[in-house]
């Protein structure tokens, strides 16, 4: 008990006095002590016998001061003699001092006087005392005197400074009885306090002199601190009090550094207060960092430890009153008008937020913010919303009130929003659907279309078209399975479907355990709309994807486990510990589980999936229920590993211990080469953790380290910005790679396997850097610096990718540089890299020297033939005076607003500018001698003599060196040709025997009357391209043949259309066509075809000339026949459907079915769709026997 209260009055054990100079003692002695007074020797005082007439205090020692007397030499101890009297020279020095000013002397030998506390004292004998004293003494060389009293013994020692320290050290060391302090530290500064290898705790051993310093493993229990964000750790400290305590002020130190910066998040609990913090709200030390993490619910304040604390008081000050003054109020307001309200402007304007509700039913709207911004933000929110339209259109009212399809257009409309365009046309107009929560209550659905009321128009527009695409999504373009496990497969199922072009909605994305899939066709504007089988057919065919899937739920297994419904919720429930490690265990197996709890019985478990799944999970779950009681596991593992296992600061035992959910016990030190290791829990639980750590254990057994000397030059390089090649190689083969401070050794260490992984390809990649690290300079002029360096240094960067170099200038701003005219360009990289790249910079700078740059004269007339159209003739002198490959190389032209309009600068190689120069002024040359002429060629024929692109007119200019000047298009004026008359002739004799004498191969008179039969609207038109690559043109009477293509043929209702009940009444009459008065249109015949001479051979192209004779011939044989037909076809049939009387959809007909029909029967066929007025009439000409025998075709189709 004695020495514990030793230990804790710690502070009072050791009285320290301040040091004093041995000669100012003496003196204060000799002048105010009586001169035969007896000094105590140390030792009358050895066990307490006899006790001095006076103990010394601290009066007895003479203030420091800065003054210091030179004084008579007195003797100490027991035989001292009286000093003789000063006080003479005393007050001559006092004088001297005062009138010359010299400076005091100081002594090298001080006094410190302490006391020990007899409690914490080792009880020796007098004799081992005395001993001690005169050790210490000699070994110090210092003076000791020392006295007794009743609680403690005081001690003035006398020397030079430092050996005083020590001598003072030595004696409470051997004197006083050891003691164990344990103080505790943050977890983070132990590895600060221990240092690599133990260097720092070593040094503070050795200074301080204690006997031991213990670091505990673990965490203390309970020692959390939030604003620190860490537990603490023990530290005890074994040796003598002042030993102790020094080493305790050092690690405090240390400490104090280490934490003298700390980050310190203050939570906010009330999520409502999140969108109005603003930590510019209150003040903080400069000092100090305050960050709004809003996604975290947190303020981040980080700086100096004491400045943060204060801050984070503030913080929550400024919370706590912030909490009083936000008001929430909830506000009904029916769902159909919520969508008025435009929370984002009430943010803005007011700070408030608005909160709409989520839940089927729910009208309370949330507003949050000040109290007084809150009304007045209820109260805009209520004007602004009057100024608004709002208009609901019943979409279940369509498809004879299908509401299940309703519901499913509003899913489909949900996650495609078809109407997105229509918003972005009108975007005055807001269109909202019904939420999926919403849809499943409706008992009709609604769409909502809102503007403000000055747009009403606009509503009524996008309404029609809502109507529209609602009617175009019929329930044939809806197919729902369910035949596949949402659970089980819905990311496959979203991958696969993702692949095809059908649209899809799976429900179970907004319906936990909905199964069904939508599958959604496309609406096709067509004329001919596919019918309801053939939609059918499609999506059926789309549904087929998932047949893989389909074959693997077949296989797969089922398994009902009894387990009592408590440890069903308490071991299996999603995101438990066990469920985790269940699923873990399944995945390994590469098998999909589906656990459903509480099926079919409260106590039983379901299991369904593949068998291997089912297997392992019906394993397990029996294990559980049969085995629920926590037990204890023993296991034994190398002592070497223990630390390994426990983690930095406890961290690997803690990620253990949560990943198990489980307790580890480890003793602190077992004092043998293996440490047991006992696990408790779950047995299920408890048995993966030990087979877990036995592994992690075998894998740290096999740690070995391997080192890699790199040269300085390259550590750089090899480590990578950010330690990016390093980070890399660490996590890929789970290695620690250490990278010297100032050496050249590498250390990699872990299992052996990934260290030589890692070691063989840090020493390649070491390889490569040297390989490629070879240097080279260049000398550049510093007239040209920036030519290689480029605009925005795209030339430099551009030859460094090429060349696969690194290219550096040094400082080309310094007196050597300017000097000298030249700057250095560093390229690093293999050595035939940087030859290449060494030459491509010299040439490139001779080029750059080579530059010039000369004015030639040129009359401002001639300048746009030098330019041409589109520059196409400056291009080509700058193509022929070798400029293509060139990097600078200009031709300017005068603006036509300067003052000097004759001067064109040329710029580049000398050589460049000479050939340019020499080109212009030799066109100028022919410009003068040219002339022009004007050519009269009919308007359709200009484009021929363009040709695509502009090739045929380029081709010309090229060879006949002219210049072809074409009129604008609404202009009916000649084209002109500029050259010399000789050149003109050549080109005129070209473009008229070549070019515009015939753009086709033959020509066919068809009358307008029967062009739309011939025709058969078209589809003749790609009959002749795709079977005889004939192509068929009108060039003249294109707009004529436009508007026959949109001629409706009048039906005669009165005539065609049958009784109620009938279903089908076909009627045909005598309807000639009407006389046009002889007028035709041309139908002109082009052949084309891929040349394939290169590919065919001559032998080849000889056979492709007579295939083109023959398909021509076909091609006018099968035109001639149908316009002979035509002039036959003199009967129309109407075949009226019933069916189709009332109703917008397609004629249930197959488009490919007419086209056989009319195809067998030469007649032509017009099936109605949307566009005309009557829709229930087919339209069919041609002979009377020919209309009788489609007609009855086409209703034995319909029939079928």
């Amino acid at each position: 008990m004695e020495l514990q209260a030793a230990v804790e009055e710690q502070p009072s054990v050791v009285i320290d006095t301040p040091p004093t100079t041995a000669e100012s003692s003496e003196t204060a002695n000799g002048g105010t002590g009586a001169p035969g007074e007896k000094q105590s020797d140390e030792n009358d005082s050895v066990g307490g016998v006899t006790a001095p007439k006076r103990l010394p205090t601290k009066a007895d020692f003479p203030p420091l001061s800065s003054v210091v007397y030179e004084t008579a030499k007195v003797s100490w101890g027991p035989n001292m003699k009286k000093p003789e009297s000063q006080s003479g020279s005393i007050l001559s020095s006092v004088a001297s001092i005062g009138s010359v000013g010299a400076k005091p002397l100081r002594s090298k030998v001080i006094q410190e006087a302490f006391s020990l506390d007899l409690q914490s004292q080792l009880s020796i004998s007098k004799p081992e005392f005395s001993k001690l004293l005169m050790k210490i003494k000699e070994e110090h060389r210092v003076s000791i005197e020392s006295t007794l009293s009743r609680n403690s013994r005081t001690f003035l020692i006398s020397g030079v400074p430092t050996k005083v320290y020590n001598a003072k050290r030595d004696l409470v060391k051997k004197l006083t009885v050891p003691i164990n302090t344990v103080i505790h530290v943050p977890s983070k500064t132990v590895s600060i306090i221990i240092g690599p290898g133990g260097k720092m705790i070593n040094s503070i051993t050795s200074e301080t002199g204690v006997s031991k310093i213990d670091i505990l493993k673990t965490p203390d229990e309970d020692s959390y601190d939030s604003d620190l964000d860490d537990t603490t750790m023990s530290i005890s400290l074994h040796g003598d009090v002042a030993s102790v305590n020094l080493a305790k002020e050092k690690i405090m130190a240390i400490v104090d550094e280490e934490i003298k910066s700390v980050v310190i998040n203050v939570i906010i609990d009330d999520q409502k207060l999140i969108p109005f913090v603003s930590v510019d709200e209150f003040e903080v030390s400069s000092e100090v960092s305050v960050k709004f993490q809003p996604e975290q619910s947190r303020i981040n304040i980080s700086g100096p430890r004491e400045e943060v604390k204060v801050a984070k008081v503030k913080a929550q000050n400024y919370l706590n009153t912030l909490s009083s003054t936000i008001v929430e109020k909830k506000i009904p307001i029916p769902t159909k008008f919520q969508p008025l309200i435009d929370a984002d402007q009430i943010k803005q304007k007011y700070h408030v937020i608005v909160i709409f509700p989520t839940a089927v039913g729910e009208q309370n709207v949330t507003f949050i913010g000040l109290g007084p911004n809150v009304d007045e933000a209820i109260e805009f929110a209520r004007k602004s919303s009057k100024s608004f339209v709002v208009e609901s259109l019943e979409i279940s009212k369509a498809h004879g009130r299908n509401i299940p399809h309703a519901k499913d257009l509003v899913l489909y409309f949900t996650k495609y929003n078809p109407f997105s365009d229509l918003e972005a046309a009108h975007n005055n107009v807001k269109i909202v659907l019904p939420s999926p929560e919403e849809v499943v209550t409706l008992e009709q659905v609604n769409v909502n279309i809102i503007s403000k009321a000055e747009f009403s128009e606009d509503i009524k527009v996008v309404r029609r078209r809502i109507i529209n695409i609602v009617n175009d999504l019929t329930p044939e373009h809806f197919l729902s399975i369910d035949d596949l496990d949402y659970a089980l497969f819905h990311v496959d199922i979203k991958r696969l479907l993702s692949c095809t072009e059908i649209p899809f909605v799976q429900m179970g994305d907004f319906y936990p355990g909905d199964n069904r899939i939508l599958l959604v066709q496309k609406v096709v504007d067509e004329e001919f709309k596919p019918t309801a089988e053939e939609l059918r057919a499609s999506l059926i065919k789309a549904s087929s994807v998932l047949d893989t899937l389909r074959a693997k739920q077949e296989k797969l297994s089922k398994s009902v486990i009894s387990i009592p419904a408590e440890k069903q919720d308490q071991y299996l429930q999603e995101g438990t510990t066990t469920y985790s490690l269940l699923m873990e265990d399944v995945g390994s197996k590469s098998g999909n589980l589906q656990i459903k709890l509480h099926n079919p019985s409260p106590s039983e478990v379901t299991l369904r999936g593949e068998e291997n799944a089912v297997a392992v999970a019906s394993k397990i779950l029996t294990d559980i229920s049969e085995n629920s009681e926590p037990v204890k596991l023993s296991f034994s593992i190398p002592s070497s590993t223990a630390p390994k296992l426990i983690g930095s600061m406890g961290s690997n035992f803690s990620e253990i211990r949560k990943k198990f959910g489980i307790k580890i016990n480890i003793p602190q030190d077992s004092g043998n080469n293996t440490t047991e290791v006992v696990v408790s829990g779950l047995p299920y639980n408890a048995e993966r953790a030990k087979d877990y750590i036995l592994a992690e254990v075998k894998k740290w057994a096999d740690i070995t380290s391997k080192e890699l000397v790199v040269p300085q030059e390259f550590i750089a390089q090899l480590v990578g910005p950010q330690r990016v090649n390093l980070t890399r190689l660490s996590t890929k083969y789970s290695v620690s790679i250490q990278m010297p401070k100032d050496g050249e050794v590498f250390t990699i260490r872990g299992p052996s396997k990934g260290v030589n992984k890692a070691y063989k390809e840090l020493k390649a990649l070491l390889e490569f850097e040297i390989e490629n690290g070879q240097k080279t300079f260049v000398n550049v002029p510093l007239e040209h610096v920036k030519r290689v360096i480029g605009k925005n240094g795209e030339m430099i960067k551009s030859l460094s990718a090429e060349y696969d170099v690194l290219m550096n200038f040094e400082q080309h701003k310094d007196g050597k540089s300017q000097e000298s005219g030249n700057v250095k360009l560093e390229i690093v990289g293999s050595e035939k890299s940087i030859k290449q790249a060494a030459k491509r910079v010299e040439a490139f700078v001779a080029e750059a020297a080579d530059m010039v740059t000369k004015t030639v004269s040129i009359d401002q007339k001639y300048h746009k033939d030098l330019k041409g159209r589109g520059l196409a003739n400056l291009k080509d002198i700058i193509s022929k005076a070798g400029g293509d490959n060139l990097r600078f190389k200009n031709i300017n032209f005068p603006m036509p607003d300067s003052d000097d309009k004759t001067s064109v600068i040329v710029s580049g190689p000398s050589n460049f500018v000479e050939k340019a120069i020499k080109l212009m002024n030799s066109m100028v040359s022919d410009l003068k001698e040219s002339i022009v002429k004007e050519v009269d060629i009919p308007k359709d024929r200009h484009g021929s003599l363009i040709g695509t692109g502009g090739a045929v007119r380029k081709r010309l200019e090229a060879i006949h060196n002219v210049r072809l000047v074409f009129p604008e298009k609404d202009e009916n004026l000649p084209i002109k040709i500029y050259g010399k008359p000789k050149a003109i002739a050549e080109c005129e004799k070209e473009i008229f025997n070549e070019i515009i004498r015939k753009g086709f191969d033959k020509e066919i008179p068809v009358p307008v009357e029967y062009h739309e039969f011939v025709s058969k609207c078209a589809s003749l038109i790609n009959k002749l391209g795709a079977a005889y690559h004939v192509i068929v043109k009108y060039p003249s009477a294109t707009r004529e043949v436009s508007d026959l293509t949109r001629i409706q043929h009048k039906v005669p209702r009165e005539k065609v259309v049958g009784a109620t009940g009938e279903g089908y009444k076909f009627t045909v009459e005598e309807y000639p066509y009407p006389a046009l008065s002889g007028k035709t249109i041309p139908w002109r015949l082009s052949y084309q075809e891929l040349d394939l001479s290169d590919i065919l051979g001559e032998d080849k192209t000889k056979k492709t000339e007579t295939s083109k004779e023959k398909s021509l011939d076909a091609a006018v044989s099968l035109i001639k026949e149908r316009i002979d037909i035509a002039s036959k076809s003199t009967y129309v049939g109407y075949l009226w459907c019933e069916q189709q009387k009332n109703t917008n959809k397609a004629f249930p007909v197959a488009w490919g079915a007419v086209k056989q029909i009319g195809e067998a029967t030469t007649t032509q066929i017009i099936i109605p769709d949307k566009s005309d007025q009557d829709k229930s009439t087919i339209y069919i000409r041609g002979t009377k026997d020919a209309v009788e025998q489609a007609g009855k075709m086409i209703i034995s189709e319909l029939k079928n």
